[in-house]
């Protein structure tokens, strides 16, 4: 389809593929914010064009979107395999790649709890005091 005319129809429609609400779409698309504004903005939301072209740029964005994560996860995988001496490596690098990680697969980190972890725990434990300084 591409780019639709008038250029505000154009900058409305963009507005409604980022998520915005009609309203909010067509005032930052230059339609003016009188007492109409709400029910042009759901009328012009509603029209063939306008619904055809949101719709092609929610495409765009949701395949961008993919691309970026993929390229992102690629090269977080190519750094961690990379060699690292254990000593040039900081806890709060250790966590800040793993909130990452958790990030970019949706994963949301727990509520801080006291939690029981066993030998793993002790195991974290000891590598956090080893790169503790003396």
């Amino acid at each position: 389809m591409g780019v639709i005319s008038p250029p505000k129809l154009e900058a409305f429609a963009q507005e409604l593929a980022k998520g915005k609400t009609q309203h909010q779409a067509a005032i930052d698309a230059g339609y003016p914010a009188g007492s109409s504004v709400a029910s042009n903005a759901r009328r012009r939301a509603q029209t063939p064009k306008v619904r055809a072209r949101v719709r092609e740029l929610r495409e765009r964005i949701a395949v961008s979107t993919v691309a970026d994560q993929v390229y992102v996860q690629r090269r977080l995988m190519e750094i961690s395999d990379s060699p690292i001496d254990p000593e040039d490596v900081r806890t709060s690098d250790i966590i800040q790649a793993l909130k990452t990680l958790m990030d970019l697969n949706g994963l949301k980190a727990a509520e801080k709890h006291e939690v029981v972890l066993g030998d793993i725990g002790s195991r974290i434990d000891a590598a956090i005091q080893r790169r503790r300084p003396a």
